[in-house]
């Protein structure tokens, strides 16, 4: 399942700001701070919530709250992200891995995004090699890193893979794979489909359909 790091962000950002408050609380109170967990920080403070609401800082305590309110709803209420690991970037000196990444009802087209640097990024179009068979050229190496990493990848998907990145049905999948002639090769007993042309055919559907 992959990592939701928005959440882990906001869930950090609401612990280290709980248990900042909380030691304020302990040190100026004379009493124990509590766990260093969100249930317990927060119970900690509710319980000494009278004394922080006559504090100089009380103002500020409000806000950062606040502030950790509406980025728990924005995580919350985010459209669901689903991603696809597609191999290591290719940046020079990059150690991050590449993702193909989609977001359900945005009405943007999946894009390729590093996990460590999000500067590195194409949308899945510029990444996919125009001839799934082509092998990294001298030229590519030295002046498109961008193309070589593609050819070198040769991004092929299952039906599944492609209706999680376009949130299209598993049955139009097929059925524009026929339609359209998809390549595909077979691996293990499964059948996995050049994503470039899963691309091309289903930007085509979105723009008839106007989604």
């Amino acid at each position: 399942m992959p990592l939701n790091t928005a959440a882990v962000e906001v869930r950090t950002a609401i612990t280290r700001v709980l248990a900042s408050w909380s030691g304020l609380v302990a040190e100026q109170r004379g009493t124990a701070a509590p766990r260093r967990e969100v249930p317990a920080l927060t119970g900690f403070l509710l319980r000494h919530l009278d004394w922080l609401s006559g504090h100089e800082a009380v103002g500020d305590l409000t806000e950062e709250v606040a502030g950790l309110m509406r980025a728990a709803a924005r995580v919350v209420d985010a459209p669901p992200e689903r991603s696809l690991p597609v191999g290591a970037c290719r940046t020079a000196g990059c150690g991050g891995t590449l993702v193909a990444r989609s977001v359900r009802d945005s009405g943007t087209p999946p894009e390729v995004v590093c996990t460590a640097t999000p500067a590195h990024r194409w949308e899945l179009h510029e990444w996919l090699p125009k001839d799934a068979d082509q092998e990294p050229g001298p030229q590519d190496a030295d002046g498109d890193a961008l193309h070589a990493a593609a050819a070198a990848t040769s991004l092929w998907l299952s039906a599944t893979d492609i209706a999680r990145l376009w949130q299209a049905p598993r049955g139009t999948v097929y059925r524009l794979a026929s339609e359209k002639g998809w390549r595909r090769r077979s691996r293990a007993g499964r059948t996995y489909y050049h994503a470039g042309d899963a691309q091309r055919s289903l930007a085509e559907r979105g723009r008839r359909t106007g989604s």
